[in-house]
């Protein structure tokens, strides 16, 4: 069998690389949107005063900008996520409930809490003891530009 010699090969890469202009790389895909559904551990719901059902209150943001107990100061909401949840029976999961608007690829953080008891202020919503929330570390996910992305929003801790 016969090698390929410095000239042969050359004109290979030549012809299997590219061939078009150096500079139109691969097309943008745009922004994506991510399908939102809910899941609980079913320990967590024992545990509920209340049933695992009510409005999740909640923010995407970028990942970077978020620590491990949250938002970092400055950071800013990239959509708001405001949805009725049933978690019943089981903890989930459920279907997708929300679809958010597009958003840039990128790794995004999905933060709130379960409003089991209705009664948080739309305005200012926080969580009262024993809701549901959720853990920076279980819930960050990548946007893929151009794609609706499953994801799958976890709550890993009651508000003590």
């Amino acid at each position: 069998m016969r090698g390929l010699n410095a000239g042969s090969f050359a004109l290979l890469l030549g012809a299997g690389c590219g061939g078009g202009d150096a500079d139109s790389g691969p097309a943008d895909p745009g922004p994506g949107t991510l399908a939102i559904s809910f899941a609980m551990e079913p320990d967590w719901m024992t545990a509920m005063d209340e049933e695992a059902v009510g409005t999740f209150h909640g923010a995407v943001f970028l990942a970077d900008e978020v620590g491990p107990l949250g938002p970092e100061e400055g950071a800013q909401s990239l959509a708001a996520v405001d949805v009725a949840v049933d978690l019943r029976p089981a903890g989930g999961p459920t279907d997708v409930l929300h679809v958010t608007g597009e958003l840039d690829e990128n790794d995004v953080a999905i933060l709130g809490f379960l409003d089991t008891d209705a009664n948080a202020d739309p305005e200012d919503a926080s969580p009262d003891e024993g809701d549901p929330v959720t853990l920076p570390g279980d819930n960050t996910f990548s946007v893929v530009g151009g794609f609706e992305t499953p994801v799958e929003v976890f709550f890993g801790l009651l508000n003590p």
